[in-house]
């Protein structure tokens, strides 16, 4: 959306007309949202303006800095930067994806394997067993209890009853801060995973400080929407911290390292970018390396995760092997 806009506003065209062009390309569930900001600015209103009555489209670093570039007559260049932003953190959200995607699908697919194999795969051979005069070992016993219960209706349409209510009250649950929070300290406790959120956060925040920075926002504005960009609770509660630090007279580096989560890399690149005169190029860059680190970091995860996956469908088909194959054994053995 925003490469778009600011590529026709870049051509000349009148930003309510970029807007209207922009709504006919949008899905219907956004379509009228952008009609009503084109209309907005044939009313005269101001196109900052116009953005803060539309929180569900831009996020508070975008309205920020769209207020910023209206009023110094940058907003031709502002939206160029937005829409690189933009692009790139997708172009980061989409490489975690598709790194992610095969062992998150071997996973499922070794759930369903658990659920499925019992009561369709081996339903026959495991009613023989259950028949048998012999009382079979524990363990095919515990499996054809296991394939009793998932051929139950009644089981089966609870269990899915009780996943629809798991994922609404999840999503209550997910807005509580309290909540939030502690999940994600116990997530950067791990020791990949948690090294690939952290990551993810430090590449984002760099990202959105350098952008402000670059276009002349004022540290003090700049550091609580970089937090916010993060998307990180942890980001948010810490940042006030560093704003009490600013307002006490320290510089961003100081500010930055009072701040549990910022990383001690960070705070001595932001420390040469002030005293060069570079900061918010040398924070573009630290976002780069950071990003690296992050690919990195997924790979080591991806690495770990895929052969752990194979291993716990291997326990499951091996599972179900042993708890067919004791009982043969045991009637052979009785012969």
């Amino acid at each position: 959306m925003m490469r778009t806009l600011a590529t026709m506003v870049g051509a000349g065209i009148p930003l309510h007309r970029a807007l209207g062009i922009l709504a006919e390309q949008m899905p219907d569930n956004e379509q009228a949202r952008v009609e009503s900001m084109a209309l907005q600015l044939q009313r005269g209103h101001s196109f900052s303006s116009t953005v803060a009555s539309h929180p569900d489209l831009f996020g508070p670093l975008h309205r920020a800095l769209l207020k910023v570039g209206e009023m110094t007559g940058g907003l031709v260049r502002l939206l160029d930067r937005l829409a690189d932003y933009d692009e790139k953190n997708e172009a980061l959200r989409g490489r975690l994806r598709s790194r992610l995607t095969y062992p998150a699908v071997l996973f499922v697919v070794a759930c369903l394997a658990m659920l499925v194999l019992p009561p369709l795969v081996l339903e026959g051979m495991l009613g023989i067993l259950a028949s048998s005069p012999q009382p079979p070992p524990l363990l095919t016993q515990l499996v054809i209890k296991l394939a009793s219960l998932l051929r139950n209706p009644v089981f089966v349409v609870g269990a899915v009853a009780l996943g629809v209510a798991g994922l609404g009250a999840g999503r209550q649950l997910w807005a509580n801060r309290s909540l939030r929070l502690a999940t994600y300290r116990l997530v950067e406790g791990l020791p990949v995973a948690g090294r690939v959120v952290r990551q993810v956060s430090q590449a984002r925040f760099c990202d959105a400080l350098g952008l402000q920075l670059m276009v002349g926002v004022p540290p003090l504005q700049a550091l609580p929407l970089a937090a916010a960009a993060t998307a990180n609770p942890l980001w948010e509660e810490d940042i006030a911290r560093a704003i009490r630090a600013l307002e006490e007279g320290a510089t961003v580096a100081e500010a930055l390292e009072v701040m549990a989560v910022v990383d001690p890399l960070l705070v001595s690149l932001v420390a040469v970018g002030e005293e060069s005169g570079k900061l918010s190029e040398i924070l573009t860059r630290a976002g780069v390396a950071f990003e690296q680190s992050v690919e990195h970091s997924v790979e080591v995860l991806t690495s770990l995760a895929e052969p752990l996956t194979l291993f716990f469908m291997g326990c499951i088909f091996a599972v179900l092997i042993v708890a067919t194959m004791l009982p043969m054994v045991q009637l052979v053995e009785n012969l």
